[in-house]
């Protein structure tokens, strides 16, 4: 899988490959809490949580917080950050289509367009499912996605970018028969070729999402094109779901 050996080689330089993301840290999570309806100690579990800005930003606000990611350089430096920040986080190591037993949540958020990582469909619906069994009923999941209509109208696009001390050059073309975005990365750090990445990224319509969480046993609560609480609309380039987690349906016994 490419994200294996991006992330992996990238290590912390991915603060400063996203650099220009960092300010979108706090209204972020702002809009987190407010559309979950969070209030601390909530426990919140940060999915594919990278080197830990979201998780991290919780903690800050008194939250419990579980940071997952299948990256161990990711963790690393997310650990070293929240040492030195004297900041409680608990840090798991795992794929999200298989997660470990876990405390139930009373929340999940999913930045950054983590999402549909995987090519195959299956295994982002598995981690959907993955996710609901890790919530109590009613717990919310925010779904940070890009937007399959906006891409299909851009197309692709080259563009060059030089943000903290990193430079990308960065090669992007939409398959909108397949809503397969493919990307090719030159990443430069301090001067020197860091190494060429290949990406690979399935999008999704929105009725196809919403199909995915609610066959998943999550409830669509609201769909939003920005951190304001817009609408989303055809040009909004993201897509943010918040969903509850549906109680589990059982059986009946037999008389």
């Amino acid at each position: 899988m490419w994200w294996e050996r991006f992330y992996d080689d990238l290590g912390p330089a991915v603060d400063r490959i996203f650099a220009s993301q960092h300010s979108l840290t706090e209204p972020e999570v702002d809009f987190a809490v407010r559309a979950l309806g969070l209030r601390p100690p909530a426990l919140v579990l940060d999915l594919a949580c990278g080197t830990g800005r979201h998780s991290l930003a919780l903690a800050q606000r008194g939250f419990q917080v579980v940071g997952i990611d299948r990256s161990r350089p990711q963790l690393d430096a997310a650990r070293a950050k929240a040492d030195a920040a004297k900041l409680k986080v608990g840090w798991v190591e795992a794929d999200l289509r298989r997660l470990p037993d876990l405390p139930p949540a009373d929340a999940a958020i999913c930045f950054f367009n983590s999402w549909g990582y995987f090519l195959e469909d299956r295994d982002n619906r598995a981690v959907l499912t993955q996710v609901r069994a890790r919530l109590q009923p009613g717990a919310g999941l925010l779904l940070d996605t890009l937007h399959a209509d906006w891409w299909t109208q851009q197309g692709g696009r080259t563009r060059a970018y030089v943000t903290g001390g990193a430079g990308v050059t960065e090669d992007l073309a939409y398959d909108g028969e397949r809503r397969l975005l493919h990307a090719r990365w030159r990443v430069r750090l301090d001067g020197r070729l860091l190494g060429t990445y290949i990406i690979h990224q399935r999008l999704y319509r929105p009725p196809e999402i919403r199909l995915r969480l609610q066959d998943a046993g999550f409830r669509v609560t609201g769909v939003y094109g920005d951190l304001e609480g817009g609408r989303t609309r055809p040009w909004s380039p993201r897509a943010i779901w918040v969903a509850a987690a549906a109680p589990v349906r059982t059986r009946p016994h037999p008389a």
